[in-house]
């Protein structure tokens, strides 16, 4: 397919309008071949099947030879013209959207077009609008040394008139060198955690450097990147806990819904949550409220979404830990965040996350069945086994509140799962590993709780629960065999 049918795919049904609109503006395209090919093109929009282009080309070349050849060239190259108007639409849309690239744009479009005395005010007041530099982040600073320093360094410019521009453009400069430093190796810590697992960490000296030099700094994101070192980096488990909380209340009460929106919160937003799963996973920090909370301000904040779109990863992560501790506020999320998957997937996760919601509410004959339904529908195989998954919980928990009945339906269905995980050849390692040792310690659950109780058994389990890696679903075994041994009589 060519690209230029690919790009225009892309296009919502708003944004190709406003591009049908582009192309025919004169001051941006004035040849008339591509507003007739787009005209062709729009009622195939989006799969572009069954393009008639011999039909095209007698549109744009009626008196043409009408060979292969002269088609594919003609085609070729108004394509060609199609495809860089689309390009230049883009740039034009990014330029609309983008308030700071504008700025900067219209400030040096000024430089070349005005007298130097406009151009000083209007950089002057520019520069003042900036204001405090608390709350700037890396491109923000960047920018006032671009618009600084092109006043500065301007032929007509006086320095002495300007020199008290040098002490803001050091004191920006060497914020905006701490949160490259800072942000690029808290990046780099974060990939070797998840390549590596819990291997040392060890801080390079400029860093530690820079940790110390702004130690007490009061510019937002840099706090917030101390923080998150000294969550993530410290062995102490009450210094780590102390630093979290004080990196969630900068998220939580500090950052504006305005400064929410730029890249930069977002990044430390999302950093601070994987902090936050690893406290968890440490034993440090509650599923709920911290770690539930968290997910929350994410949700109200949109920093799930980009461009108007949200992961599947991200959908269910959600879902899986709000739904138990907010079933409202999750049913709310579920129906308003489906719709921004991506399309190929919609009617799977909607339908999985409606299961685990029905699970959280202990319907467990609905959930069942809902996830027996759909859990062939997944492209995904992995989520072809969640779906497994959840259909044995719903069983094994409908067994145990006395419908006895469904014993043989359980044990039947263990089976058949433990020879369909055997078959899967395209889960990672560890997740098949974590699938069969979930299921190794959960016949044993399910002989203990529905066949016969022994405390040699229970202490089994109770170290194999502690000691098995990985392991899917750890607490809610745990949680199971406490409520088994809990229900034997004394004596």
């Amino acid at each position: 397919m060519p690209i230029l049918y690919l790009l225009l795919a892309e296009l919502l049904r708003k944004d190709l309008r406003q591009f049908k609109k582009f192309v025919r503006s004169p001051w941006f395209n004035t040849n008339q071949k591509c507003i007739l090919l787009l005209d062709e093109l729009i009622p195939h929009h989006p799969d572009f099947e069954n393009v008639n282009h011999r039909a095209i080309y007698r549109k744009l070349e009626p008196d043409g030879p009408g060979t292969d050849e002269a088609i594919n060239s003609v085609l070729n190259h108004n394509r060609h013209r199609l495809t860089k108007l689309l390009r230049e639409f883009h740039v034009q849309r990014q330029y609309e959207d983008d308030s700071d690239l504008r700025q900067q744009l219209e400030l040096e479009a000024e430089a070349r077009a005005h007298s130097f005395d406009q151009f000083k005010k209007s950089t002057q007041k520019l520069l003042t609008d900036w204001g405090d530099p608390r709350h700037h982040d890396e491109r923000q600073l960047a920018d006032y040394e671009q618009a600084a320093s092109r006043l500065y360094h301007h032929p007509a410019n006086d320095p002495f008139a300007t020199a008290d521009l040098l002490p803001h453009l050091t004191h920006r400069a060497e914020l905006r060198y701490a949160l490259l430093c800072l942000s690029t190796e808290f990046e780099r810590r974060e990939m070797n955690r998840i390549r590596d697992g819990n291997q040392p960490y060890t801080c390079p000296p400029e860093v530690e450097r820079l940790r110390a030099r702004f130690a007490d700094t009061d510019h937002l994101l840099l706090r917030a990147y101390l923080l998150l070192f000294d969550a993530s980096t410290t062995a102490e488990p009450e210094a780590s806990l102390s630093a979290y909380r004080k990196l969630w209340s900068i998220l939580r009460e500090e950052v504006s819904q305005e400064l929410a929106e730029r890249f930069a919160y977002r990044r430390v937003y999302f950093y601070a949550l994987n902090v936050s799963c690893e406290l968890h996973r440490r034993g440090l920090l509650p599923l709920a409220p911290d770690l539930t909370d968290i997910y929350r301000l994410g949700v109200e904040r949109e920093w799930f979404l980009v461009e108007g779109k949200i992961t599947s990863a991200f959908f269910m992560a959600i879902v899986l830990t709000l739904g138990r501790a907010y079933p409202e506020f999750t049913e709310d999320f579920v129906q308003d965040y489906y719709p921004k998957l991506p399309a190929d997937v919609q009617e799977g996760y909607h339908a999985f996350a409606r299961g685990y919601l029905l699970f959280f509410q202990e319907k467990f004959r609905e959930a069942g069945e809902l996830m027996h339904e759909y859990r062939n529908r997944f492209a995904d195989p992995l989520y072809r086994v969640k779906c497994r998954v959840v259909v044995l919980r719903c069983l094994f928990e409908r067994v145990i509140r006395g419908e006895k009945k469904l014993k043989k339906e359980l044990d039947r269905r263990n089976e058949t799962f433990q020879t369909y995980l055997q078959r899967m050849r395209n889960l990672r390692y560890t997740q098949a590993e974590s699938y069969r040792n979930f299921l190794r310690l959960f016949r044993k659950l399910i002989y203990l709780a529905t066949v016969v109780y022994s405390e040699a058994g229970d202490r089994e389990l109770r170290e194999l629960l502690a000691t098995t890696q990985p392991l899917l679903l750890r607490d809610w075994l745990a949680n199971h065999l406490e409520k088994t041994g809990g229900n034997q009589p004394d004596g």
